[in-house]
């Protein structure tokens, strides 16, 4: 008795999901609220791909702010064990390989994130991209460390912009 989609867009804010089918597969796409644009889109081909676009963080932030969506972060975490989980109860043997991407990032801001229990007292960003696109790939099993696996992406984009990653977002 499954009452919730088997995979979700990364994102998780918006406000209404719909249905799409194809002859290679099925996916979801996800809308904010005024429900003529999608926002995000998940589809998981009949070959065991699942392949997502997720627009979501590019229209929660400030129209003339060109910042870069590090506090997507925690998403991206648990969609990769959801993704994990799908296609282990589909019965495909892991570890399964990840590829995960932005772009549009030169010029872009990016403002770390603080550690818990931390507030950030400066206005000012930490770094600015460098490069139009940073793409990384790897490999994740379920019961793997969803931080670990992704790591090499987060240091790449950090690096990238020219800030450090701390040791705490590495967990």
């Amino acid at each position: 008795n499954m009452k919730t989609p088997l995979v979700l867009p990364v994102s998780r804010g918006w406000s209404g999901l719909d249905y799409l089918y194809g002859s290679d597969g099925f996916g979801l796409y996800a809308m904010l609220s005024e429900r003529t644009t999608a926002i995000a889109v998940v589809f998981a081909f009949t070959n065991g791909e699942i392949w997502s676009i997720d627009g979501f963080w590019l229209r929660v932030r400030p129209a003339e702010a060109n910042i870069v969506p590090v506090y997507a972060e925690a998403d991206i975490r648990v969609t990769l064990v959801d993704y994990g989980n799908f296609l282990q109860r589909l019965g495909i043997d892991p570890p399964y390989r990840w590829i995960i991407g932005m772009d549009n990032l030169k010029g872009g801001l990016l403002y770390a994130p603080t550690p818990p229990g931390y507030v950030r007292y400066s206005q000012a960003h930490d770094g600015e991209c460098l490069v139009e696109e940073v793409i990384e790939s790897g490999f994740y099993s379920p019961g793997d460390s969803p931080a670990q696996a992704l790591e090499p992406f987060f240091s790449k984009l950090y690096e990238s912009c020219t800030v450090p990653r701390q040791d705490w977002q590495k967990k």
